[in-house]
């Protein structure tokens, strides 16, 4: 796992395998090391950062690519509109959540993670292949702010979405799950 939870080429191309995914969905830009990456592979990568600051460090930093889409604002009330721009087989990597004074997040939750991944599923095609990425395994119900967070939540939310898991792990501090 490199800085600051960044998505390293060599990564993405052990979790998407032989899949033919065209779509990366970022949700916490943070500096945009992950979404640059990600523009490097993929046909269009969207990323959600809620602190107008980061995004414009994000935006310059990724400034000579033209597949990035940047939003700015709550994901947990953008995503189902982006959701449904999204046909294409996707990656989903999820990692919003306060992680120090410089991050924020959306006056109700730390951790919005249970609500994006409800969001995504509510909204996804279901006709394609997906692949989700949860990153900081390592805090899924150690912490006060990740109360509720863990793998079978995670997976019990796929359950109640009706969307069948057909392979997960976890690797790198990230619960990588397969639909």
């Amino acid at each position: 796992m490199g800085k600051t939870g960044l998505l390293t080429q060599e990564e993405l191309q052990d979790i998407i395998k032989d899949k033919k995914i065209k779509v990366m969905l970022e949700t916490g830009t943070y500096l945009g090391d992950s979404t640059l990456e990600g523009s490097k592979m993929f046909e269009h990568v969207h990323t959600i950062e809620i602190v107008p600051e980061l995004r414009e460090q994000a935006i310059e930093k990724c400034k000579d690519r033209d597949n990035i889409t940047f939003h700015l604002g709550d994901t947990v009330k953008l995503l189902p509109n982006i959701v449904d721009e999204i046909r294409e087989p996707c990656l989903w990597f999820l990692d919003a959540h306060q992680s120090g004074p410089e991050t924020s997040n959306n006056g109700e939750e730390w951790v919005p993670l249970l609500k994006e991944l409800a969001a995504i599923l509510e909204h996804m095609n279901r006709d394609v292949d997906n692949v989700f990425t949860i990153d900081d395994v390592r805090l899924f119900s150690k912490h006060w702010d990740w109360e509720g967070v863990s793998i079978k939540s995670i997976e019990e939310c796929f359950r109640v979405h009706g969307v069948e898991i057909k392979y997960r792990r976890i690797k790198n501090d990230r619960f990588t799950v397969y639909v």
